[in-house]
């Protein structure tokens, strides 16, 4: 289906609109969009996986060391669905003692309440990452049983 003159005209128009940021503060504030929470680095970015991790990717490829690099792969989305959740687990506990620290009369009940909805977007957010690994997970893992 080909696109209207007016239609390209009107997509044209609004990219121009949409450039990023513009000022230095801007500039400076999206080049952290990335780096916040770390989660978006991967696993192996300072070296190799963890032993445990490892030692998941060995049984994974069952002997085979054609299957090793495809289970290594593997192994580092299951570690990154594990460190995402670790990480948001942290964040909850430092929320709550906080919380707790600057309302002691609450219950910890209300203050892990109070935690849940006040992280409640950066969770959403960081729910995307845990996402996109085990989807990654679910792919390379079906891949090494057809293997």
């Amino acid at each position: 289906m080909a696109v209207s003159a007016r239609r390209l005209y009107a997509n044209r128009r609004n990219a121009q609109k949409s450039t990023g940021p513009t000022s230095e503060r801007g500039k400076a504030k999206s080049r952290r969009n990335a780096t916040k929470h770390g989660l978006s680095v991967s696993a192996t970015f300072e070296g190799a996986l963890p032993e445990r991790w490892e030692e998941l990717a060995r049984a994974l490829a069952a002997g085979r060391a054609d299957l090793l690099p495809l289970a290594r792969a593997a192994a580092e989305a299951r570690y990154n669905i594990h460190r995402i959740g670790e990480a948001n687990r942290l964040l909850l506990a430092m929320k709550v003692a906080e919380l707790r620290s600057a309302h002691p009369a609450r219950s910890a009940e209300e203050c892990e309440a109070l935690a849940l909805a006040l992280l409640a977007r950066e969770l959403r957010k960081r729910a995307e990452y845990e996402r996109s690994h085990r989807v990654r997970w679910r792919r390379l893992k079906r891949q090494l049983d057809e293997a």
